[in-house]
């Protein structure tokens, strides 16, 4: 009997001893083991030239299935393969050993967000600002569905708009809100899933944001009170900056969240004062809201500006808040003339004048959009449309006079 009970009691013994040493085994690496890697940034999991080294700037992607060559540091640092690349990295990035051969898993999911100016979207309206002042006829139907099939075709989920004709009227309790016969036209068009904002200032032009709630959750939305002065001969804001803020989804899951901002400033490349002064109180007034936990949640770093600023920062009108802006907390996702194209189609014939006004600033640092949510460098510019509607006559007659500027946005978890 008491033999029965000694070998159960060292049957329970070693079982216990097993399973409590099997965690540690998963988490353990060794020379030849293959290790799966965790990140703590969304762009992945830091390279070393060397163990206890300074970081190469170079990333292996989340998820990876890395194969051991080499510990230092009693285990410490990891002299990792993921073919082809080899480096050193600090073991706090493996999520623990698993079978070799398991590959990387899928790259983050990406959602594309950008600015058009629709010029003049109103129905009756006849367009065609300011070489062809009229000459263009008011947009039929065959028009609006080229816009949504050029909407639906960039796959854009958020779109700030410009130009955009809206009615500020009563609802039922009194309150004032903003409806757009033209947007509700279009909405009807591109199909389920897809609503608007538009903001209530701008005389008969406003600003609109566009989404695909199949995307993208509406947080709240608001638009900006910041105090209008006349400089260079034109209000600083005709219409005051439109702010929306989202949260990205994943397979029906709430992932990181963007605050986007459009803007259309005074008319006029040539007024430099009006634009460097508006742009300074847009981008004061969006930190002040997030210091004050107002439109912009207090914290909250991933921050899209959008839209036509009527400035160019290649032109020889030499407006500063490019470049301070540059300098600071902020990417202008346009950097260089060589290769960022022209954003509008001016001149006569549409096309032959060059005119890069139309632009996307990614707010930058820690917790922020530019380097790992937003991996562009350069906002994209959909020339290839104006070849796809037959001409820069074509594209103008049939969609605007400006073309729709984008950026991928990366689908990760928050971190801000």
């Amino acid at each position: 009997m008491w033999g029965f009970i000694a070998r159960r009691s060292l049957f329970v013994l070693m079982l216990v001893v097993a399973v409590l040493a099997w965690p540690a085994r998963l988490l353990a690496q060794q020379v030849g083991d293959c290790i799966r890697l965790k990140a703590t940034n969304p762009a992945g999991v830091p390279r070393h030239a060397r163990a206890e080294n300074s970081f190469t700037g170079e990333r292996f992607p989340d998820q990876s299935v890395a194969k051991v060559l080499e510990l230092a540091a009693a285990g410490k640092w990891l002299r990792v393969e993921v073919a082809p690349a080899q480096a050193w990295i600090s073991s706090a990035y493996s999520a623990g050993v698993v079978p070799c051969g398991g590959g990387v898993a899928s790259p983050p999911a990406e959602i594309i967000v950008g600015a058009w100016n629709i010029e003049w979207l109103k129905n009756g309206k006849a367009r065609g600002f300011n070489e062809m002042a009229g000459q263009i006829p008011e947009r039929t139907d065959a028009d609006y569905d080229t816009l949504a099939s050029i909407i639906t075709g960039l796959d854009v989920k958020i779109l700030m708009l410009e130009e955009i004709h809206a009615d500020v009227v009563p609802d039922g309790d009194g309150a004032l809100h903003t409806v757009s016969p033209e947007l509700d036209r279009l909405v009807g068009k591109l199909g389920a899933g897809y609503k608007y904002i538009a903001g209530r200032t701008g005389n008969e032009q406003h600003l609109a944001v566009l989404y695909d709630e199949r995307a993208v959750n509406l947080r709240w939305w608001c638009e900006g009170s910041i105090t209008d002065e006349e400089v260079n001969g034109s209000d600083l804001f005709d219409r005051q900056p439109l702010l929306a803020h989202f949260a990205v989804f994943s397979e029906g899951v709430e992932m990181n969240d963007l605050v986007v901002v459009a803007l259309h400033l005074a008319s006029g490349q040539n007024k430099t004062k009006n634009h460097d002064m508006a742009m300074s109180r847009v981008v004061n007034w969006i930190e002040t809201q997030r210091q004050q936990n107002g439109c912009v949640p207090l914290g909250e770093r991933d921050i899209l500006i959008g839209g036509d600023l009527n400035a160019s920062r290649f032109d020889g009108y030499k407006e500063h808040f490019f470049d301070d802006l540059e300098a600071g907390a902020w990417d202008v996702l346009a950097d260089s003339d060589a290769t960022y194209p022209s954003t509008r189609l001016a001149g006569i014939p549409p096309g032959t004048n060059v005119s890069k006004i139309d632009y996307l600033l990614a707010s930058r640092g820690p917790g922020a959009l530019a380097g790992a949510e937003i991996v562009q460098a350069e906002a994209t510019v959909h020339t290839d449309l104006v070849a796809q509607l037959g001409g820069g006559m074509a594209f103008r007659t049939r969609a605007s006079d400006h073309l729709p500027v984008t950026v991928r946005l990366r689908v990760v978890p928050d971190d801000d």
